[in-house]
């Protein structure tokens, strides 16, 4: 988890890169209010930095961003407000030592605040894909299936631009 910064009333949600330390790549997430961007959450990295896959969702009360830290690893940055602050989860492909692996936003089910995701992991020299429903103010699993097709929030708000570019459908 990342720190956060005290809420603030939010505008559109952008994201910058600055270098940090040698070799990192640091990315805060703003606001705009009237005509200046306010900073909500920072957080560093010495990965790749995807900033062309920031969207904002959630109505502008989240924003998510892929990083990539290793060659054949992609995580997700959900940036989002809880308990009054802003803060930054990663959700990361796997766990227990996976080979390689991605997991990419999907869609956003507004009406009951769900962020859709598509993992898909090599473990143990085999490769695993979930479609998953996560709650967005704490990212807990509330559903998860080998195909979108078995979930419901998936056939009415999965993204546009990830079902034409994804390659977790194929």
């Amino acid at each position: 988890m990342g720190g956060g910064a005290p809420a603030a009333p939010a505008g559109p949600l952008t994201v910058s890169v600055a270098a940090g330390e040698l070799g990192q790549t640091c990315v805060t997430l703003k606001a705009t209010q009237g005509r200046r961007d306010v900073p909500l959450a920072r957080r560093c990295t010495y990965g790749i930095v995807w900033t062309a896959s920031a969207r904002p969702i959630a109505q502008g009360r989240a924003l998510v961003l892929a990083v990539q830290p290793l060659e054949s690893w992609r995580e997700l940055w959900v940036f989002h407000e809880c308990a009054g602050a802003w803060t930054i989860d990663v959700l990361s492909p796997g766990l227990d030592n996976p080979e390689e692996g991605y997991v990419e936003f999907a869609g956003f089910a507004p009406g009951v605040m769900r962020l859709l995701i598509a993992r898909e992991v090599k473990d143990r020299g085999r490769f695993r894909r979930r479609f998953e429903e996560l709650r967005l103010d704490d990212l807990a699993l509330v559903r998860q299936a080998s195909t979108p097709d078995l979930l419901r929030d998936f056939g009415r708000w999965q993204d546009v631009d990830w079902r034409r570019d994804t390659l977790a459908l194929h």
